[in-house]
């Protein structure tokens, strides 16, 4: 079965640290469940420092092997859209 991804962009501004971890994890399980996704993996970061990572779900379903935050997914044509929103972003601060 190939693995499909799904890749979830978490913008933390105002919520503490010791608030944000319930609340993503949340999101993730709610994620793999309503979109029968098998394996998501998350990163948050904040100023420059990462304040969350995680791996939830199977990274080989048949065989029942948990995701890691060191699982490789294939991004596919996720590049394209990061790639815009970081470029717009630039602009945005007028650093094109």
């Amino acid at each position: 079965m190939k693995a499909k991804i799904l890749l979830l962009y978490l913008f933390v501004s105002t919520i503490s640290f010791g608030q944000i971890h319930p609340k993503i994890n949340s999101l993730i399980e709610a994620e793999i469940n309503a979109n029968k996704v098998p394996a998501l993996a998350v990163a948050v970061i904040d100023s420059g420092k990462v304040i969350h990572i995680s791996a939830k779900g199977h990274r080989d379903v048949k065989l029942k092997k948990k995701a890691t935050i060191n699982t490789p997914f294939h991004i596919a044509s996720v590049s394209k859209t990061v790639t815009n929103m970081v470029v717009f972003k630039l602009i945005e601060l007028g650093e094109d």
